[in-house]
């Protein structure tokens, strides 16, 4: 029996050995069979919580491979999962450090996440790497959106310039530097940015009704009707396009056609402030004032706080001879917003109407010191002054008038001053 001790510990050894090697062998396979399985489930379109299982069971087989963590973390960045989808492509980067692909999404991610420092971390590594690389100009671009969302615009800027110089045919990020731009009430160079891609015909509706709200902020109203009547093909039930449009047909002297996409945008969003005051302001030009005054009143019924409605209603009431129920629209209008000049001058008007002439001066005046070279002020105050008899004033502010270009003052001057 001795002699076969020998032999048989040799025997056990082997048997071990075999044991080990085939437990080696076994454990890739099984990873690499859950994880093909997952990359079929994501192909196939079934339940991606399916696939972020077999993909869970290949990591937990073998944790060192960095494409299990990618896909899972891929997969669980479309549930919104986006901290998992952080900390996958994270344990993938310890595994695989070089690779700029995957470093880049998880600066995307980490940027979508608020974590806007380590996401610039990681942009700035990966820059630094190579400044003109494949992935450069997305990373340029990447860190232009960081720059801004931290306020610091300038460079933002200069990252889309880079990243444009890079690769010009992505039109993202000429209309992320144009909507920075118009950020930063820079609407000329915002629509700038917004014409290349739009050319190029790499414009959805609504790049459209953006261009379109950024040509009605310098007052291209013509342009602005263009953009958004082609946006308005695309989005035919947005409330918000339609009010814009409305806006831009009132501008352009066209009341029906503005009339007409206003009411479309309150039939589609009847609770739209915006939508009823902007129809008040075109009944009020059309002079139907009763229909203005029920549109201011609707608008202001939705949102009391709009300092614009109030007046609007109160210029609806004054056309109609209703001066102090004006009055009353025009103070309130002052009570949201103490620096609305055009308020004070409305209510000064109206003051003047009911021959209340000091507190009308007093208006007038208030406007004035909030802009000292609004010509029909001085003008106004002028011929309160004068109903007053002060005609020294009166006189002073009717020749103000005339050197700021305001030709009714040469009239009352010829009248009331002497020439």
């Amino acid at each position: 029996m001795k002699s076969l001790r020998k032999p048989m510990a040799a025997a056990v050894l082997v048997l071990a050995s075999m044991a080990l090697l085939g437990y080696k062998v076994v454990i890739p396979f099984l990873a690499d069979r859950h994880y093909k399985r997952g990359l079929e489930l994501q192909r196939s379109g079934a339940t991606t919580l399916l696939a972020v299982e077999e993909f869970t069971k290949a990591i937990d087989l073998m944790p060192s491979r960095p494409e299990f963590y990618i896909q899972r973390g891929r997969l669980m960045r479309g549930l919104d999962g986006i901290q998992q989808a952080i900390a996958d492509y994270s344990q993938a980067l310890k595994l695989d450090p070089s690779n700029a692909e995957l470093l880049l999404d998880r600066a995307t991610l980490l940027r979508l996440d608020g974590q806007l420092d380590l996401a610039m971390a990681d942009l700035n590594d990966l820059i630094a790497r190579c400044d003109t690389c494949p992935t450069s100009a997305t990373a340029l671009y990447q860190r232009g959106l960081v720059m801004a969302a931290m306020g610091r615009y300038a460079e933002a800027i200069a990252d889309y310039d880079r990243s444009i110089e890079l690769d010009a045919e992505n039109p993202e990020t000429r209309y992320s530097r144009g909507e920075l731009r118009a950020s930063i009430d820079d609407f000329v160079g915002a629509i700038a940015d917004y014409d290349q891609p739009i050319a190029a015909g790499a414009a959805s509706p609504e790049r459209y009704r953006q261009r379109g709200w950024f040509k009605l902020r310098i007052k291209d109203y013509s342009g602005a009707v263009n953009d958004l009547e082609r946006a308005r093909r695309g989005l035919p039930n947005d409330s918000e396009l339609l009010q814009l449009l409305g806006s831009a047909y009132a501008n352009t002297n066209r009341p029906q056609q503005a009339l007409e996409a206003l009411d479309a945008a309150i039939a589609a969003n009847p609770s739209l402030a915006l939508a009823h005051g902007e129809r008040g302001g075109v009944m009020l030009r059309l002079g139907r004032y009763a229909e203005a005054r029920a549109s201011f009143g609707r608008a202001i019924e939705l949102n009391p706080s709009s300092a614009s409605a109030h007046m609007g209603r109160g210029l609806a009431k004054a056309m109609a001879g209703d001066q102090r129920g004006a009055v009353a629209d025009f103070s309130r209008a002052i009570g949201i917003d103490p620096e609305l000049v055009q308020a004070y001058f409305n209510r000064g008007v109206a003051y003047a109407a009911l021959e209340d002439f000091d507190r009308a001066i007093a208006d007038y005046s208030a406007a004035l010191r909030r802009s000292p070279a609004y010509a029909e002020a001085h003008y106004a105050r002028g011929l309160a002054y004068i109903n007053l008899h002060r005609m020294a004033d009166g006189c002073a502010d009717l020749t103000r008038a005339k050197a700021l270009g305001y030709k009714p003052a040469e009239q009352m001057l010829a009248i009331y001053c002497g020439g």
